[in-house]
């Protein structure tokens, strides 16, 4: 298919996502625009706050981070990784 379109396989992908949620997905009302400043306020207060955090620490929880760190420094030196390689083996 992605031949006959003349595209890359992922935008095949895409595209027929795109039309498959333009067709099934119900329609809701527009927006009566942004939220005002109480809205986002209000908001806010009903969400729980937390301390702010770095983005690795949101990423990796720290007992898996604390996991990933053990395998520090054990791979071989001379490692090469090659992904189109990898991926073209199939």
């Amino acid at each position: 298919m992605a031949a006959l379109l003349g595209m890359k396989e992922a935008q095949v992908i895409h595209r027929a996502l795109c039309e498959l949620a333009v067709k099934i997905l119900p329609k809701y009302e527009r927006d009566k625009g942004p939220l005002t400043a109480s809205q986002i306020g209000e908001i806010c207060q009903r969400i729980p706050q937390r301390k702010k955090r770095s983005v690795s620490s949101d990423l990796f929880e720290p007992v898996s981070l604390a996991r990933l760190r053990k395998f520090r420094g054990r791979l071989p030196v001379d490692l090469s990784f090659d992904r189109d390689k990898q991926n073209a083996r199939g």
